[in-house]
């Protein structure tokens, strides 16, 4: 189904709740049945990121939604495990696999939905802070609320819903922004770091990093491929692997 034709039943779907269009919109359309929004990373094998903080802002209804469990990002991004999900993966992309990313859930389990998502991390192989930011439009949270289905790999239909955000990370503090849901991935944008800081958010700087043991981790799986990361392959890096269909939203 094209984005278009999601939208349209998106907005077909939330004209049935017009009384509720600001609960709707914000939050969720059918009670205890919408699943709590999530968010999930992804980076590349050879240039990995580590997230240290992820939060949801609802400015209307006044709170914070922290997000936790953004670990075994080593583990994830590792070849060995990407190559399991992704066989045709090089390395250098974005992998998209619910296997191979991290994801993180709310510890609040809020239903309605934020208007802004900050994501503070680092990007291990150059040791570069930065603070990602996605204000989640109208557009968007329409898509997110919108109850879908999608034909499973065993032939039967399945009700869905594209709820949990996607960022994929690189070295250079961009990050493109997906919808996962329903058998699929959504393109939503590419952001800029909302800003580039002098350490990460639990107040650890580049020398704290460098005593750890990313830096030789990472060099074992370039030298494991044969690869070199220093310059960074933009060509290559900027590419999304998934086994989901890949769609765009305009």
């Amino acid at each position: 189904m094209s984005v278009k034709k999601i939208l349209k039943r998106s907005l077909l779907y939330l004209a049935m709740f017009l009384p509720a269009m600001s609960t709707s919109v914000s939050g969720s359309t059918e009670k205890n049945i919408l699943p709590e929004w999530r968010v999930s990373i992804s980076s590349p094998s050879l240039y990995p990121a580590k997230v240290t903080s992820v939060y949801g802002v609802n400015h209307q209804e006044n709170w914070i939604s922290q997000l936790h469990a953004f670990s075994q990002f080593m583990s994830k991004t590792d070849m060995n495990n990407v190559m399991k999900w992704i066989n045709s993966y090089d390395g250098y992309g974005l992998p998209l696999h619910t296997f191979t990313m991290v994801r993180g859930a709310q510890v609040s389990k809020r239903e309605s939905l934020p208007d802004d998502v900050y994501l503070y991390w680092t990007s291990l192989a150059n040791i570069q802070f930065y603070v990602t930011r996605f204000d989640l439009n109208v557009e968007i949270k329409r898509l997110m609320v919108s109850k879908d289905s999608y034909v499973g790999r065993s032939g039967d239909e399945i009700s869905c819903y594209r709820s949990e955000i996607v960022f994929g990370l690189l070295p250079n503090g961009q990050a493109k922004v997906f919808l996962k849901g329903c058998g699929e991935l959504i393109y939503v944008t590419e952001l800029k770091p909302e800003s580039v800081m002098r350490e990460d958010a639990h107040g650890f700087n580049a020398e704290d990093y460098r005593e750890r043991s990313y830096f030789k981790r990472i060099q074992k799986r370039a030298d494991e491929i044969g690869a070199v990361l220093d310059p960074i392959p933009w060509d290559k890096v900027n590419k999304v692997y998934s086994n989901e269909k890949v769609t765009e939203l305009n």
